[in-house]
C-alpha cells in the first residue's frame, strides 16, 4: 500500500510539472507552456511547433494563412512558393 501511495505521488509531481511546461523527456522548451496553456502555435499541417507565439497579433505573424492557420516555414514553402526547374523562386 506504502508503494501505491509513493507511485502516485511521484505521478502527481510529474503531471504538475507538465502543467508548468516542463517537458520531462526532452526538457528541450520549458516554455512552452503558461499558466497551463500552449505558448507557441503549431503548423495546422504537420503539426509540428513553429517560432511564433499564441499572443502574436495575425497581423504581425510569418506564414499565417487567413482562414487557415499557421504554417511552419517548410510547409508554407512547399504550399505556396512556386518552384520552377526544381529551385525555389524567392
Amino acid at each position: 500500500m506504502k508503494a501505491i501511495l509513493e507511485h502516485n505521488r511521484k505521478l502527481a509531481v510529474k503531471l504538475n510539472e507538465r502543467k508548468r511546461g516542463i517537458d520531462l523527456l526532452s526538457k528541450r522548451k520549458k516554455e512552452c507552456y503558461v499558466n497551463g496553456e500552449k505558448r507557441w502555435e503549431s503548423c495546422v499541417l504537420c503539426g509540428k511547433e513553429t517560432k511564433v507565439l499564441r499572443s502574436a497579433p495575425i497581423g504581425e505573424r510569418k506564414y499565417y494563412v487567413e482562414a487557415a492557420g499557421q504554417l511552419c516555414e517548410a510547409c508554407y514553402s512547399r504550399v505556396y512558393v512556386p518552384v520552377h526547374n526544381d529551385d525555389y523562386i524567392t
